[in-house]
């Protein structure tokens, strides 16, 4: 973590940014995490790196989806989406989201699922699938 601390203060750029919410939220610090893919998601805009954009819209969805703000998940990952609409793990990450939230949007949510699936995904199982959408 401290070598990811070190690159943001000094280079200040959107990759580092990323890194370090990947790193926070693998220890689940997700406040921490969405702070961090939010610059992350400025400066991939400012400079037009839409592969870093998807990964930090991505980041910051699976944080805010495992800190239970399932509305604000849903937003990242249909902006992920928008950009990259061919990435499976986006997919399978709204169809959690989706699965997830109270009531639950069960056809939505399989629809993701299945297209994740669709898209090679390997992050859906069998099981998992028809425990959700059979």
């Amino acid at each position: 973590m401290k070598d990811a601390d070190y690159l943001c203060i000094y280079r200040k750029n959107s990759e580092d940014y990323g890194l370090r919410g990947w790193i926070k939220l693998q220890t689940n610090k997700f406040s921490s995490s969405i702070m961090d893919f939010d610059t992350a998601v400025r400066l991939a805009t400012e400079n037009s790196n839409m592969s870093i954009l998807v990964d930090s819209y991505i980041g910051r969805g699976l944080s805010k989806y495992s800190n239970k703000e399932y509305t604000r998940a849903l937003s990242d990952a249909t902006k992920a989406i928008r950009i990259q609409d061919d990435n499976p793990d986006v997919y399978y990450l709204r169809g959690l989201i989706f699965l997830d939230m109270n009531p639950p949007r069960v056809v939505k949510g399989c629809q993701d699922l299945q297209k994740s699936r669709d898209l090679g995904s390997k992050l859906v199982s069998d099981d998992q699938y028809e425990d959700y959408c059979n």
